[in-house]
């Protein structure tokens, strides 16, 4: 057992502690340690990233309305035959799909780490030494979402069984999700 020194009143106090014995002072739960004295991550697991990931769902669906809607008001007023246009129709689809790219790549790579579900959940995605991940790393992580969902969404489920909770697209990109 670890002693260490409360900050109010001086009193020792055990480490594992929710309060001190001497003034009641309050602790904040403190994250575990491995054995080398470095702070362990909580790894997140398979249902707390699936309700972000239908959070992120919500967000990008509306998201994606709101543009399509602005996109077609647009288009038809220059011109109301451009609507039924099926490479309008494709092109539409595919600024759809390069915004919801943008989303995750550029949210997992930000200063918050997470994307609006992540933050809801309180996750955030990190490298394998708890850094910040770039766009790269994002977007070599959103590949291999493709590649999870292309194997019949195993690779996600890889997360229910792996030691760091990582799915196929964290292996992929070398990322975990932690809770922030």
């Amino acid at each position: 057992m670890t002693i260490i020194q409360c900050s109010d009143c001086g009193g020792a106090v055990s480490t594992k502690a929710e309060t001190c014995p001497h003034c009641g002072r309050l602790f904040e739960p403190q994250p575990p340690l491995s054995s080398d004295g470095e702070v362990t991550p909580t790894y997140a697991g398979f249902w707390v990233r699936f309700c972000a990931y239908v959070i992120d769902g919500v967000v990008v669906t509306v998201g994606g309305g709101i543009l399509g809607f602005i996109i077609g008001l647009v288009a038809g007023l220059v011109s109301p035959d451009t609507l039924l246009n099926p490479v309008f129709e494709t092109l539409t689809g595919l600024v759809g799909g390069l915004a919801s790219a943008a989303y995750f790549v550029f949210m997992h790579s930000s200063s918050k780490q997470a994307t609006l579900g992540k933050m809801a959940m309180s996750l955030k995605v990190t490298d394998l030494d708890g850094e910040r991940i770039g766009v790269g790393k994002s977007f070599l992580r959103l590949i291999g979402t493709v590649v999870s969902a292309v194997l019949l969404m195993i690779g996600y489920l890889m997360v229910a069984f792996t030691e760091r909770k990582q799915g196929l697209h964290d292996k992929i990109a070398g990322t975990l999700v932690v809770r922030s």
